[in-house]
């Protein structure tokens, strides 16, 4: 990398856009000269949940946080401060979106469900039909 060796800080602010709307801010900062070199938006904000970070064994940065009653982003952000990846998630009765890191620090989101798992159909997710036969049952 271009800057190999040098601090960098990033810093998750919010914005507030009057008494109903709230921002989660993304900002990289080089330490040693005390330049922003990059800020935006990552989404809408609920401060009923603190978000959730961490950095990866990469020295990416993971942010988890509400957007909305029952939904979560998901943002991965790479060391020059552009986004790599955002997901959205949904709580299932109790069962919430979470950050956990792994002895080799990788990253990943345990609980919820994802837009997709969250947009199909409970009945095509839970059930099958009469004539589908489980694997390894004979056939009559």
């Amino acid at each position: 990398h271009p800057k190999a060796g040098t601090y960098r800080e990033y810093s998750l602010m919010t914005y507030y856009h009057g008494a109903r709307s709230k921002a989660l801010y993304f900002r990289l900062k080089d330490n040693d000269t005390g330049i922003v070199l990059k800020t935006y938006p990552i989404g809408d904000y609920m401060s009923v949940r603190q978000p959730q970070y961490t950095i990866d064994g990469q020295n990416r940065l993971h942010v988890l946080h509400m957007t909305g009653p029952k939904v979560y982003k998901y943002t991965v952000i790479g060391i020059d401060g552009d986004p790599i990846s955002q997901e959205n998630y949904h709580e299932k009765g109790t069962n919430r979106p979470q950050l956990k890191t792994t002895d080799f620090g990788e990253v990943a989101v345990i609980g919820g469900l994802t837009e997709e798992e969250a947009s199909t159909p409970y009945e095509e997710s839970e059930f099958r039909r009469l004539s589908e036969r489980p694997p390894g049952m004979p056939n009559f």
